[in-house]
């Protein structure tokens, strides 16, 4: 007897979205033969409608889910609210944070989304900037339920709709959660992305620029800048690093990237290296030597010397190293520019 009356409400759902109604509001039904053992039986001789009261228009904070959904730690302040002051969206079955917004006014709000593994900050930004409530529909979704009441059978649909929300102005979009964040920055409009696009790195106070784009153009062409690492010959490149590389922090088995300036001995007035240094030496002749310096004793300390070579595929260039006890490092050249600047990621 269950097995027949969820057949008689699947089917009944089947046909009530495969007819079109002038309004939205009202389901109307007419008679819906099912089958039953060979013989057709009228659910409801009568033509009826059910209308439905005005739906509120909804802002999309959690795509077309609701805010409270099982397996979800999700928090709206004030609770309730058609337009909240804060949302927080966390991951399933997880407390972390994945996604916050700040309303700034009736129509914006700050949007932060975050990465899910704990990076070396509570929070790890994946990406920021601001989403704007537009009055257009962008979105919907609609749920049925059945009413049978004596000889009568109901359809009942509520539909929520959502207004669009959509990414305008300047965003920042991270591409992994370690503590030197490589992100692109530039505009959107109408939640499409517009105009130069830049692929950047920050570093205490300074900001390297290693990619550029313009979408206004061939968003799949770069923009010379001052990156060079993939714009020089492979035999020019082997030469501008050829020589001693200054570690600007300790390398460390957390943080793959270093940053490094170059050192140059004929602008040194004191012909020489200073002691307590972090130095790689990429030497002429492929020999490779590297200086702990002061303080940065606890990372891989037997890799001291052995021979280098440069190699490159179709969209990166790495430096090898083969150390003499037998360890192997490659290194990808990020970027290079004519400032004696140098960022690598170890692979």
């Amino acid at each position: 007897m269950h097995l027949k009356m969820l057949l008689v409400s699947l089917l009944i759902s089947l046909h009530v979205y495969s007819q079109s109604s002038p309004d939205p509001d009202y389901i109307n039904i007419d008679s819906i033969l099912l089958s039953n053992g060979g013989n057709a039986q009228k659910l409801s001789t009568e033509r009826d409608s059910i209308a439905h009261g005005d739906n509120d228009t909804l802002i999309p904070f959690f795509k077309n889910k609701p805010l409270r959904l099982a397996d979800y730690e999700n928090r709206v302040i004030p609770f309730n609210s058609k337009l909240p002051l804060y949302v927080s969206i966390t991951f399933r079955h997880s407390e972390a944070t994945n996604l916050e917004y700040f309303r700034e006014d009736s129509t914006r709000y700050l949007v932060y989304e975050y990465y899910k593994d704990p990076g070396p900050t509570y929070k790890t930004i994946k990406s920021s900037g601001r989403k704007v409530v537009k009055e257009n529909i962008s979105d919907s979704t609609s749920c049925s339920s059945h009413i049978i009441r004596g000889p009568k059978s109901y359809i009942s649909i509520h539909t929520d709709y959502f207004k669009t929300f959509s990414k305008e102005g300047e965003w920042r979009e991270y591409e992994d959660s370690s503590t030197y964040q490589i992100y692109w920055t530039g505009d959107y409009e109408n939640d499409k992305k517009q105009g130069l696009w830049q692929r950047k790195m920050n570093f205490l106070n300074d900001i390297f620029i290693i990619e550029q784009i313009c979408y206004n153009k061939d968003s799949a062409k770069s923009i010379p800048c001052a990156n060079i690492a993939n714009t020089l010959s492979l035999t020019a490149l082997q030469r501008l690093l050829t020589s001693s590389w200054n570690l600007r922090s300790c390398d460390n088995e957390d943080e793959p990237r270093m940053i490094y300036y170059k050192y140059e001995q004929a602008k040194d007035p004191y012909k020489q290296i200073m002691m307590g240094q972090r130095y790689y030496h990429l030497e002429a002749k492929q020999k490779f030597i590297r200086e702990l310096g002061e303080g940065c004793f606890e990372f891989r300390e037997a890799c001291i010397d052995g021979q280098w070579m440069l190699t490159e595929t179709a969209d990166n260039r790495y430096i090898i190293i083969n150390f003499t006890n037998g360890q192997e490092w490659k290194l990808r050249v990020i970027y290079i520019d004519a400032n004696r600047n140098l960022i690598t990621e170890r692979m």
